[in-house]
């Protein structure tokens, strides 16, 4: 339960202060351009480099720097039906470890998804889950 409600509060005080930082650009914006404003936060993180997990994506949104994904298949896209079904870049449970062969069921559809995309569902089993394979 504590890791629970701890991951939860990270999440949130994460959520905030991203908010927050895009608020401060959107603010300095109406008077400085967008290069001063990027220059704003450069040194604001050499002032105060503990700041720059926060500064650091600022600076990349401001500039339009993309994210890159360090999930493969993040959004459960790309798979393909079964029991399990096959998701390019997870391992579920059950293939592997002290729990290989213990059967759950799963589900993957179309429409699952918060955004209509598709997602995995976990069910009935002793140990239904999935991992992300190891990246070398």
């Amino acid at each position: 339960m504590w890791a629970q409600l701890r991951t939860m509060v990270v999440s949130a005080h994460e959520t905030a202060v991203d908010t927050a930082m895009a608020a401060i650009s959107k603010s300095v914006l109406e008077d400085k351009a967008k290069e001063q404003v990027v220059a704003f936060w450069e040194q604001q993180m050499t002032i105060f480099p503990a700041l720059e997990m926060y500064v650091g994506p600022e600076i990349h949104r401001l500039k339009g720097i993309a994210p890159q994904s360090v999930v493969a298949n993040g959004g459960f896209e790309d798979g393909q039906a079964g029991d399990p079904p096959a998701l390019p870049g997870w391992d579920f449970y059950e293939n592997y470890g002290m729990v290989k062969g213990v059967k759950a069921k799963y589900a993957w559809t179309d429409g699952s998804g918060h955004n209509g995309g598709k997602a995995v569902a976990f069910g009935e089993g002793q140990y239904p889950g999935d991992e992300r394979h190891h990246l070398a």
